[in-house]
Formats: structure tokens, sequence, C-alpha cells
């Protein structure tokens, strides 16, 4: 239940996957697993290829991954959470993104500059 629940203190779950799997079955099944829950504010794996660190990293729906890394959080790093661990950002120049509106303008024609 704690591998499902986001929980805020020092617990860690550990999930076996992919027994009897090919490597490319176990990585897709330990995804569905991860990617099932209702929160999604941090996640972490190792693994020994530099591939698959990129291949899971980009795959899993958290707003923070460790990648052969714990310690995660730091202050010009943003803090972000998906699904119900909430949307927006906080920490770093991405905590302003709530307070800015982007405006794009692309401009065409050939003009006098001179004047």
């Amino acid at each position: 239940a704690c591998a499902r629940e986001e929980i805020f203190g020092p617990v860690v779950s550990v999930i076996k996957f992919g027994q009897g799997m090919s490597l490319r079955e176990g990585e897709e099944d330990v995804l569905k697993q991860a990617n099932a829950v209702k929160s999604g504010l941090a996640a972490y794996f190792y693994s020994e290829d530099y591939r698959q660190l990129w291949r899971v990293s980009q795959r899993l729906q958290y707003g923070i991954v460790g990648a052969n890394e714990w310690a995660v959080t730091m202050d010009v790093a943003p803090s972000s959470g998906r699904k119900e661990s909430g949307l927006g950002a906080e920490g770093s120049h991405h905590g302003f993104s709530d307070y800015i509106e982007i405006k794009y303008i692309c401009m065409g024609g050939n003009f006098d500059m001179s004047k």
C-alpha cells in the first residue's frame, strides 16, 4: 500500500519487477506499475545502462526523477509534481511561471529604421 500512496517521511518502497521477462519487457512492466499511481511528485531508480537512464527518466510521469541519485532537490532545480501531486513549479526561476504572462510576437516586413 505504501508504494501507491504519497508519503512524506523516511519510507522507501522496493518492488520486484520483470520476473521471468526479458529486460525490455521488465522495463515496460516497471514503468506501467510506477505510472499507475495517482500521485507523481518524485521517482527514483538506479541502472548501469545510461541509455536506460534516459529512456526510463523520460517516460516516468513524475515531476522529479532521481536517476542514480537520491539527493535531487536544490535551490536551482524546479520542484514540481504531476497528477494529484499538483501542477506548476516552485524553486528556481521556474517558480515565477505562474505569475508571468509570456507573449511571442513575430513581426515581418521591411521597414525604414531611420524614421
